[in-house]
């Protein structure tokens, strides 16, 4: 598992601790109907750029460069991955 993976895989436990079960559902349901992919649903619950900054120290050790491209694509990437994977529920 490469480290974008294991930064989703925070990142969709973080998500589901943060957010009660009622939020989770309901950003599940958003997430499945949302055709723009540009447009994530978690920030309707919470700042998620919290949560995948905490992810991103968990996982690599060190802040998030937001001056390196290499980082903005590690980061979108997990995102992307935690969104087509429904934060850990799958399909």
């Amino acid at each position: 598992m490469n480290d974008t993976q294991k930064i989703s895989n925070a990142f969709n436990n973080k998500m589901r601790e943060w957010l009660d079960d009622d939020e989770f559902n309901s950003l599940i349901k958003k997430t499945k109907s949302q055709t723009d992919p540009n447009v994530c649903h978690t920030h309707d619950y919470c700042d998620a750029n919290v949560i995948m900054d905490e992810c991103f120290v968990e996982i690599l050790g060190r802040e998030h460069d937001c001056a390196s491209q290499t980082d903005a694509d590690i980061w979108n990437d997990a995102w992307t991955l935690s969104k087509q994977n429904l934060f850990g529920v799958g399909q």
